[in-house]
């Protein structure tokens, strides 16, 4: 339970840091976490790994994980291309998503 609560220290950590710059750049990042249901074993527990990646894959397999992954996906593939949003992007009826912006020449 430590490494868990470790990594989410240094991701808020992160997180501010960006913040307090006066930017906007901390909405730019995403963290995947997915709640495994179960204490993780120890980083060393190597005889665990294959049980960990299976209850990792069903989590990630949750309909709340798998629309939160398929929204930073749409965003990766958004900025891919010079993009720069406007704004959030917003659900569309079905798999969709909409964002508005301009292009980034600079």
């Amino acid at each position: 339970m430590d490494n868990i609560l470790d990594s989410e220290l240094a991701w808020r950590e992160f997180v501010d840091l960006i913040a307090n710059e006066g930017t906007e750049e901390g909405s730019r990042y995403f963290r995947i976490n997915p709640d495994i249901d179960v204490n993780p074993p120890k980083l060393d527990a190597i005889d665990q790994i294959k049980q960990l990646q299976s209850d990792t894959r069903k989590a990630l397999r949750r309909t709340k994980m798998v629309a939160y992954i398929r929204h930073v996906a749409y965003r990766l593939v958004a900025s891919s291309f010079f993009f720069r949003p406007a704004s959030k992007p917003k659900a569309e009826p079905g798999d969709g998503f909409k964002c508005s912006g301009m292009m980034n020449i600079s």
